[in-house]
């Protein structure tokens, strides 16, 4: 009775294990359901986001949605605006109906609709807001890969998932064929011309989103494509308050590539080359002389992988698995020892009308050496390192903030990272009631590293080939194929490094001249210096044993924007508002310059992109290196704009 039971009880974990390694090996969840109010009717945009990740999606029109969940013990997170924001927990229920509750008290929120703020009760075009504690909750890169799948109506899809890749931002989707759908960015008030993405998202305070004609109607064609107003942490009133944030994450690769080994490799071509009638003694086409062979045979992996392929290393990791009775290379005799083939065998080789069916070649396939490329040279283990800190205090008078940064991120694939340095500093100053005025600035240093990409050369590296000779010297040509080219040692000779300076900030005062009546200047600047510095070295992928190359990038650009606005506001009665605001602003946008030097045959690799000029031999001072030379542009433009804007809300 006890043997019943244990054997009972050992059938009973077994099943469980495998139900549990099961479920551990489908990797993701796959939930859907609907999203409604109150009413009962579908809520669509509704932003569903699993909590601690950046997985998120927005309902359809009828309020479906369908996510895959990292696992069964997920949470879901539904928000929208206009109602109060939902967790449910996914408890492996495939699908999830959420009723989500209208949320009165965020239409007494402030939002930024452009010259201005406004309660989102009082806004009557379409917008969406997230704030910056949102945007922490999970580490990210940048700005724009805080908002994937946070904003109802605004998609955010990576450009690349090197380290540093910015993202494409679309609101409502695109809107042209050949001209820009980039919407329009500004920060602190301040239309900005260049990238968010070096922008550290824990220094802003809040992101709103002006999605249909009312940003047009703000920012004119500019805002054709949306606008997304960014505003930067600012000093409050009370005691100094410290705040930090850190993360560590490590990254690696969850589904790699399913690349053939040797033994798949060898069989593959065996089959392939059986099917064109040349798996055969010699090179060539089966004949009465030179017979086909089905099964693995010593002369004819001889003449397919040695002769045809004239790839030593490639027999090399092959000729292990045959039992010898003579082998000698120098002389071509390749004797394999043979056994009698099974019946089956036998018969299969008579249905394909092969020759000779009594024997097969002694074959042992685990004896074929085969060399990892993808997890040897292809991966490492990336880490992404998130640092940042926050100071903020003050009085009534006067306000103070300063935010610092360090993100380092270290890519899967070797000689891809970014790491991007940040300073903010913010102060707002009032001496007295009816003055205000204050100052933001921003300093951004990022550094970004990029090369060929070692996992896609590694996927197409032949197995029985490896990157280093006995003496761990580099091979250019492992498998003797000069379209097959082994890229391990560009992480050391391809070389692509952008550094980027960017300070950005304004500074402004704000005079009351009585009740309701404001007038406000404000001074923006953005300027951002870049140096792009590309190098090709001899030994490499790219160069293929050719001398090295090598060019240097200089990029400087600026906007500056002046604004004078006057507002005046003032209620009727206690319900109705009356907002009047009046705008002249001039706008200095992209104005840049590129200077772009290279050199061909460079004398010493160690200079890369530096001293490009001292690149002739004093011998040949009269030939005429491969140099191009420098290459220079200019542009700008500039906007000067007047504006009138009634807002009057009857409630």
């Amino acid at each position: 009775m006890k043997e019943k039971r244990w054997v009972r009880s050992c059938v009973l974990l077994t099943l469980l294990l495998c139900s549990f390694l099961n479920t551990f090996s489908q990797g993701t969840f796959k939930v859907s359901g609907k999203v409604t109010d109150d009413a009962g009717k579908p809520v669509s945009g509704v932003s569903v986001l699993v909590k601690g990740t950046t997985t998120g999606t927005t309902t359809g029109a009828d309020g479906g949605f369908q996510i895959n969940a990292p696992s069964g013990l997920a949470i879901l997170v539904f928000s929208s605006v206009g109602f109060t924001d939902q967790e449910v927990n996914v408890n492996n229920q495939s699908t999830i109906n959420v009723t989500l509750a209208a949320g009165s008290s965020n239409l007494q929120d402030v939002v930024v609709v452009g010259y201005g703020t406004r309660k989102k009760v009082e806004v009557t075009g379409a917008t969406s807001s997230i704030s910056g504690d949102k945007l922490r909750s999970v580490p990210t890169t940048n700005i724009t890969q805080a908002m994937q799948g946070r904003l109802p109506g605004v998609l955010a899809t990576p450009n690349g998932f090197r380290p540093g890749a910015g993202s494409a931002i679309r609101i409502r989707g695109n809107r042209s064929l050949s001209a820009s759908n980039e919407p329009l960015y500004v920060v602190d008030g301040f239309p900005v011309s260049y990238t968010i993405d070096d922008m550290n998202p824990n220094d802003i305070e809040s992101i709103d989103i002006l999605k249909d004609a009312s940003a047009t109607a703000i920012y004119g064609v500019r805002g054709a494509n949306g606008v997304i107003q960014i505003t930067t942490r600012k000093g409050k009133a009370g005691k100094i308050s410290v705040s930090y944030s850190g993360s560590t994450a490590i990254e690696s690769i969850i589904r790699p590539l399913p690349i053939f080994n040797s033994v798949e490799l060898s069989d593959a071509w065996r089959q392939a080359f059986f099917a064109d009638r040349q798996y055969t003694r010699n090179i060539g086409a089966a004949s009465s002389t030179n017979p086909l062979y089905y099964y693995p045979t010593a002369l004819a992996d001889v003449a397919l992988f040695r002769n045809r392929f004239g790839s030593e290393t490639q027999w090399d990791a092959i000729k292990d698995a045959y039992t010898w009775l003579a082998y000698d290379p120098a002389n071509n005799i390749f004797v394999a020892k043979k056994r009698l083939a099974t019946a089956q065998e036998r018969q299969t080789m008579i249905n394909l009308g092969l020759t000779q069916v009594d024997s097969v070649d002694m074959y042992d396939p685990s004896k074929i050496r085969s060399f990892d490329w993808l997890n040897e040279v292809g991966l490492r283990q990336g880490r992404t390192d998130n640092h940042s800190i926050s100071v903020t205090g003050g009085s009534e008078k006067i306000k103070a903030s300063f935010n610092a940064g360090y993100f380092k991120q270290k890519g899967i694939e070797y000689a891809q990272d970014f790491t991007r340095y940040s300073i903010g500093n913010s102060v707002d100053f009032k001496p007295v009631k009816f003055l205000n005025f204050g100052t933001t600035i921003n300093y951004i240093h990022a550094i970004t590293n990029t090369s060929t990409s070692s996992y896609a050369n590694a996927s197409g590296m032949i197995p029985m080939t490896t990157p280093y000779d006995t003496a761990g010297n580099w091979i250019l040509f492992p498998n003797r194929d000069q379209q097959i080219v082994n890229a391990v040692n560009d992480r050391n000779t391809v070389l692509d490094e952008t550094k980027a300076n960017r300070v950005f900030g304004n500074i402004f005062a704000e005079i009351t001249l009585f009740k309701g009546f404001k007038y406000r200047t404000m001074f923006g600047l953005d300027t951002r210096t870049s140096t792009r510095g590309t190098f090709n070295g001899a030994q490499s992928s790219v160069r293929l044993g050719s001398p090295a190359n090598a060019s240097q990038t200089n990029n400087t650009a600026s906007s500056w924007v002046y604004d004078n606005i006057i507002t005046y506001n003032t209620k009727i009665k206690s319900d109705h508002t009356i907002n009047v605001t009046l705008l002249q602003e001039l706008q200095s946008l992209n104005r840049s310059s590129s200077l772009t030097m290279s050199a061909n045959n460079l004398i010493f690799e160690e200079q890369k992109w530096y001293s490009l000029q001292c690149n002739v031999i004093p011998m040949l001072l009269l030939q005429v290196l491969a140099r191009s030379l420098p290459r220079n542009t200019f542009h700008t433009w500039a906007v000067w704009s007047m504006a009138i804007k009634i807002n009057i809300c009857l409630l």
